[in-house]
Formats: C-alpha cells, sequence, structure tokens
C-alpha cells in the first residue's frame, strides 16, 4: 500500500502540480467565458465607458456628449487592455478577454508569490483558486480585481530581491515595473502593496537590499503621492460596521461569491475548507517558528482590518480589501504546512471543483434572471437619454449574506440597467460612467445639469431618483424602473407614458418626447 509519504505517489509529484494547476485554470475561465451577462453589479458602467471610448473615432456626434480622459493614470489600466480588443470584438467580449487575463493571471501570480517563500510547499497554490471569484468580482470593481495578480506579483518580486543578491538588479527591475501597473490599475492597491512591502523589507538582512528596493519602488510612490494629494478633496466620512458583522465577513471572505450564489455548495466547501486549514495550522504550531514573517504579517493585517472603517474618505470596502490581503496572507504563512498528504490535495482538489460548480450556478442563473431587462431595451428608442431606477434592488439568485441582511444597503446587481441601455442602443445615461463628476474616470460625461442634479450615491435610492425626476424632465427622454409600486407608477405618469412592460420592468417614454397628438391626449 502507497503511503502518503511514499515520493512515487502521483500527488506527490512535483511535476504533476503544474499541469492540474492550468487543467483547474482552464475550467475557471468558463464563468466569465460562457456567461452571457456577469453577475458584476458596477460592470455595465466599466463596459459603458469602453464603449464609448471605442466609438470615438467613428462616431461623428461623439463629442457632443463625450471627452477623452484616458492616459497613463489610475484606473486606465483595465480601459487600455479593453479598448483595442473592443474596437473589434465589442466590450462585452473584450471585458470577457480581460477577465480571463485576470483569472490566469491570478493563479500564476500565486504560484510565483508561494515560489518566493522559503520552505513553502507549492500544493497550497490551490486553495487560491476559490479566492478568484471574490466580492470585488461581485461588486464589479474590475479595476482592483487585476491589481490583485499583480499585487502579488510585486510581493513574490520583492522577497526574491531580498533573498537572491545576485539577480537582485533583475528583480528591482521586475517589481519597479509592477508597481507602476499597480498604480495605473488601482492606486489603493499599490498603498496595500507598499505596505506589505514595508514590512518585509524591515526583516532584509542588510540596508543594500532595501536601498535597491526602495529606488525600485520610488517612482510608483511619488505618483500615488501626487494623486492623493490631487484627489484629497473627494474624501468623505468614514462608515463603521459592528464587530459581529467584520468577523463573519472576515470568516465568509474566502466563499464569498459561492455563500451568494449557492448555499448549499457553500456551507459543503466551507467545511473542506476549514479541515484543510485546521490541519495545516496543526502542523504549524507543531513546527515552531520557521517562516515566521508571513504569520507577522497576517496578525497586522488582521488588527488593521478590526479597525478599519468600512468607508474611509473616498474610498470604498476598504475593509474587505484588507480582509482579502489578510487571507493571502494567512494561505502564505501556512504554505509550508497545507496539504501535506495525498487525502488533503484531493479534498484541496474536491473543494476547487465544488467551488467552481457554485460559481457556475450563480452565473448561469443571474443571466437568466436578468434576461427581461434586454427584451425591454430592444424594444427601445435609440440614441436616447436613459434614466433607470430600481425599486426592487435585490437579486433572487445571487444575494451575498450583508446584502439580504441589511448591513451595506447600497450593494445590487440591478442597479446600473442605464449603461446597458447604452451598450445595446448608444445614447447616454447619467450614471453610465458611475458620474458625470468623477474626474479619474477615463471618459468625461459633457452634461453639466447630471454632474449638478445627480450625486454617485443616487441609484441606490430610487426615492431620491424619483423626487428629482419633475424638475428634470426635459433632460431626460426614457424611465426605465425595476419593479417599481403602484404609487411611484403613479406619480411618473404624471409626466411620463408607459410604453414598454416585461416584468419587473417597465419602461417610461417623457411626455416631451411623445408625438403632440399624443401628447395632448394624456
Amino acid at each position: 500500500m502507497t503511503t502518503s509519504a511514499d515520493p512515487s505517489a502521483p500527488l506527490r509529484d512535483q511535476r504533476a502540480l503544474p499541469w492540474l494547476l492550468a487543467a483547474l485554470c482552464l475550467l475557471y475561465l468558463l464563468p466569465v467565458l460562457l456567461t452571457p451577462h456577469l453577475p458584476m453589479q458596477d460592470l455595465p458602467n466599466h463596459l459603458a465607458i469602453v464603449d464609448a471610448l471605442a466609438r470615438q473615432e467613428i462616431d461623428p456626434g461623439w463629442s457632443e456628449h463625450f471627452a477623452s480622459r484616458l492616459g497613463l493614470r489610475p484606473y486606465a489600466a483595465y480601459y487600455g487592455l479593453a479598448l483595442p480588443p473592443a474596437k473589434l470584438l465589442g466590450p462585452s467580449a473584450a471585458n470577457r478577454l480581460v477577465l480571463a487575463l485576470y483569472v490566469a493571471g491570478f493563479i500564476a501570480a500565486a504560484s510565483f508569490l508561494v515560489g518566493s517563500l522559503r520552505h513553502a510547499g507549492r500544493w497550497c497554490v490551490l486553495l487560491f483558486f476559490p479566492l478568484i471569484y471574490n466580492d470585488f468580482y461581485l461588486v464589479g470593481l474590475v479595476n482592483f480585481l487585476l491589481a490583485i495578480p499583480l499585487a502579488m506579483l510585486g510581493a513574490g518580486a520583492s522577497l526574491r530581491l531580498l533573498a537572491e543578491g545576485r539577480r537582485r538588479t533583475g528583480y528591482a527591475v521586475l517589481l519597479g515595473a509592477v508597481a507602476l501597473l499597480v498604480y495605473w490599475t488601482h492606486p489603493l492597491a499599490l498603498v496595500m502593496l507598499l505596505a506589505v512591502i514595508a514590512a518585509v523589507a524591515l526583516r532584509a538582512t542588510t540596508w543594500r537590499a532595501r536601498a535597491v528596493l526602495g529606488i525600485a519602488l520610488a517612482p510608483a510612490a511619488v505618483l500615488l503621492l501626487g494623486f492623493t494629494l490631487q484627489t484629497a478633496k473627494f474624501g468623505g466620512s468614514a462608515v463603521w460596521l459592528s464587530a459581529t458583522f467584520k468577523a463573519t465577513y472576515l470568516a465568509l471572505s474566502p466563499l464569498m461569491f459561492v455563500e451568494a450564489a449557492d448555499r448549499v455548495t457553500f456551507w459543503i466547501s466551507a467545511l473542506i475548507l476549514g479541515i484543510l486549514l485546521v490541519a495545516g495550522a496543526r502542523r504549524a504550531i507543531t513546527a515552531g517558528g520557521r517562516g515566521r514573517s508571513p504569520w507577522i504579517l497576517a496578525g497586522v493585517l488582521l488588527v488593521l482590518y478590526l479597525a478599519c472603517p468600512f468607508v474611509l474618505g473616498s474610498t470604498v470596502w476598504s475593509d474587505a480589501r484588507v480582509a482579502f490581503l489578510f487571507w493571502i496572507a494567512l494561505l502564505c504563512a501556512l504554505s509550508p504546512h497545507l496539504l501535506a498528504t495525498r487525502a488533503e490535495k484531493l479534498a484541496a482538489v474536491a473543494l476547487c471543483l465544488l467551488c467552481l460548480v457554485g460559481v457556475q450556478r450563480g452565473h448561469r442563473a443571474f443571466s437568466a434572471e436578468i434576461e427581461p431587462l434586454f427584451e425591454v431595451i430592444d424594444q427601445s428608442p435609440p440614441a436616447a437619454r436613459f434614466l433607470s431606477i430600481s425599486f426592487d434592488q435585490q437579486s433572487r439568485v445571487v444575494q451575498p449574506f450583508y446584502a439580504r441582511r441589511g448591513d451595506i444597503p447600497f450593494f445590487s446587481l440591478h442597479v446600473h440597467t442605464g449603461a446597458y441601455y447604452h451598450l445595446a442602443r448608444g445614447g447616454v445615461s447619467p450614471f453610465m460612467t458611475f458620474w458625470a463628476g468623477l474626474p479619474w474616470l477615463p471618459l468625461e460625461l459633457k452634461n453639466e445639469v447630471y454632474e449638478t442634479a445627480f450625486a454617485i450615491g443616487d441609484p441606490f435610492a430610487p426615492g431620491k431618483l424619483l423626487q428629482k425626476l419633475p424638475r428634470l424632465d426635459r433632460e431626460l427622454d426614457l424611465v426605465l424602473t425595476r419593479g417599481a409600486p403602484p404609487r411611484a407608477t403613479g406619480f411618473l405618469e404624471a409626466f411620463a407614458a408607459p410604453a414598454v412592460r416585461v416584468e419587473p420592468y417597465t419602461l417610461f417614454v417623457m411626455n416631451h418626447r411623445l408625438p403632440p397628438a399624443r401628447e395632448q391626449a394624456d
């Protein structure tokens, strides 16, 4: 009988691991490549921005509504990657290619990071797969998503720079380039990367190594400082969530998408993951203090997570990002002790496949749920000024625990339908760029009324949007409602006429857009 310690056991053979990772990676690409409508809250706005930028050279009336601000600045990485294929294949297909790059890059960067740790067990990379479809994916924070594998790559490069003196220059160049890419992808991810590297540098053996590290990071750090000073005026008040919420969110972070989409699969996955982590923790306790740095980093991140607000200034989901970083640090700290037996490796593969089942179910269910929206859009007049108001913001098929309980009331997979209208029919919507007044987006919406009349949080407050309509009726042509109650419908019908209804959506045409005879009859 072959034991788990037998080096001839197939799953102990390190040559099998790259093939297994590649196979799982291909499987994890399927949800983003095959699902018609992805369950990502902010994604329609990102697609609308890409679409508008792609139309700049072919739409003669483009400059009437838009201005391009695309350049080497934060948040440009996603749009820069998506724009060339969008011109050939359309924004949806381009987005799938970018997300496929994210999925593959996540596992490649995780493998590089784990390989940068001394005494690390390479098989622990399997436990990074459940992290791919995370809460940031649900919320549609595509810029931060792309920054995660880059940040892991940068952390790995910094570890190798400090450990391998003979190849220090090469790793310094790699780290400097990656840090700039992280800055152009998402500045908050760069802040986190710099904090992690600073903690790693404290344990550097020589000041020369620290100096090389500082020189490599200096260009990105200077750009980050300038951006921070420019955007500080967009800060806001801090929002704190309860300790119960904090503990629940931290525990569920690795499986947040599965929890949101498939509760049965989630509980089975959580049980398997818990058993694997406990087994690894027991071995770590027995082994003593070897590989102490990742444990220190995980402890610091845990304290920071508990102390960090949900919203701090102009950053949202602040503590959620720290929670995700904590889980990466925890897996790195446990890496020498995880998946030490054949049974644990098989359980990890089963966990990856089980999580993928839950993710795929969520994708397919949401795509079916939102399909009536596109029936309405297909019957809508083209090139209009469009506003969507979601009175029913709940998804019946993909809803994380904090949205079901109302802990974070401004999460909704149905809140940015106006951007879908632009993608299908052209025209313009106040929130197709999230809000006309955001200066760091690569597309400017040239409408002073939209910029002054609306705010970035308005889509999550349907009552507030409804009250704005009487004084803005001439600035809009179409209004789409989702799940509007009778009172709201009656209010709308005072200055708009229902034109298309496919439950739960109703499309209203503003009275000034109606033919004269129809308007007089109303």
